[in-house]
């Protein structure tokens, strides 16, 4: 039900953002925040940080995980977004949208500067 309104999935947005600003202060476990820019802008080197965390040994095919995917059939929804290289057209569009923020623009606002986005 928090998701029938711009303002329920703002304030559902800012509680589950408010719980992990707090926890990322609190935990004692290693993690990686990653923004979607940044993995466009720098894939292999922000996606080796991923690797390194998790354990895992770096393989330079990981670039070509699209490539992979043809031919497969993958039954999800998003196998369109997922059998595609990283795309930059998505990055700031939300900015087309500010103009229909409007109330919600208080309840967003923190977190927009939080992550570095202002």
């Amino acid at each position: 039900v928090n998701m029938l309104s711009w303002s329920g999935i703002a304030k559902q947005y800012a509680a589950e953002m408010d719980l992990w600003l707090c926890l990322r202060e609190k935990i004692n476990a290693e993690f990686l925040e990653l923004r979607y820019e940044d993995t466009v802008a720098e894939f292999e080197t922000r996606f080796r940080q991923v690797f390194t965390l998790l354990g895992l040994e770096w393989h330079p095919d990981v670039i070509r995980y699209h490539e992979k995917l043809a031919g497969k059939f993958i039954s999800t929804p998003s196998f369109t977004a997922v059998s595609k290289p990283l795309y930059s057209s998505a990055v700031a569009r939300w900015h087309g949208y500010q103009d229909y923020f409007g109330d919600i623009n208080p309840i967003i606002q923190p977190y927009i500067k939080a992550f570095g986005y202002d």
